[in-house]
């Protein structure tokens, strides 16, 4: 996992191993979105962008990060209800 820059990038790398386990997580800010998206470098890795009110947005890699932060921009979200038990009265 590369390191994170900053505290913020820290805690939504920790929310993404919480919510999709240990990985190879990779991370970088989305400053104009006030979010961070991460992504698993491999074939048929995910990925998540995690808001800095903790939403979050998960795709395949099917999906482009370019299209994925442009639905996150449009207020696309993943009910956390949707990652398991620890979550299911979240959304």
């Amino acid at each position: 996992m590369e390191k994170p820059a900053n505290p913020q990038m820290d805690s939504t790398v920790q929310l993404a191993i919480k919510l999709l386990g240990p990985s190879d997580w990779h991370a970088r800010p989305l400053h104009d979105l006030d979010a961070v998206y991460l992504w698993e470098p491999v074939r048929g890795g995910r990925a998540l962008i995690v808001g800095g009110d903790g939403a979050v947005l998960a795709a395949s890699s099917a999906t482009s990060p370019e299209a994925h932060e442009r639905e996150f921009s449009k207020g696309e979200r993943t009910p956390l209800s949707l990652f398991g038990g620890q979550f299911g009265d979240e959304e």
